[in-house]
């Protein structure tokens, strides 16, 4: 009985640490390509996710309901206001609401990147998206250089443009 408690602390210890230092963020220049489709934006626009201009993207997995995703909104929309002009495309792919209460949301807070639609989760398995939000940083080479739960840093997302 001893042994099975140890084990079971060290288990819950490791993945504390683990989540603490970064389990869930994407480390290194050898990651794994961000995959590549088209979707529908809330204007019926067909958008390429992640862009394939060579510019660096920063793709959002969301939707309405999400008390993380409403946290995240600001830093996200601030993120776009920043650095959208700068060369980042700012991509916020719903993967639940009408597209009705996916305008409202974005009006409602005064968002404005732009938001695209998985209504058949095409998007959500292809990049194997398991929770909400699940935000995607990629290179301009099509690399995904940081997946987590909330926004990068803006080191990073600076690094990732070249404009440290």
């Amino acid at each position: 009985m001893k042994r099975s408690s140890s084990a079971a602390v060290l288990f819950i210890t490791a993945a504390v640490l683990l989540f603490a230092l970064g389990g869930c963020t994407v480390p290194g220049p050898a990651n794994r390509m961000a995959p590549v489709m088209q979707l529908r934006a809330l204007d019926g626009e067909k958008v390429t996710v992640p862009g394939q201009d060579g510019r660096a993207s920063m793709v959002v997995f969301w939707y309405s309901a999400c008390e993380y995703c409403q946290a995240e909104a600001p830093r996200i929309q601030r993120i776009f206001e920043t650095y959208g002009a700068r060369g980042l495309a700012v991509l916020a792919v719903n993967v639940h609401d009408n597209p009705k209460i996916a305008k409202r949301f974005m009006r409602e807070r005064g968002l404005t990147y732009p938001v695209l639609l998985d209504s058949d989760q095409r998007a959500t398995k292809a990049y194997r998206v398991v929770g909400v939000p699940r935000i995607f940083l990629v290179d301009g080479d099509g690399y995904i250089v940081y997946e987590d739960y909330s926004v990068p840093a803006d080191a990073l997302i600076r690094r990732v443009l070249g404009i440290e």
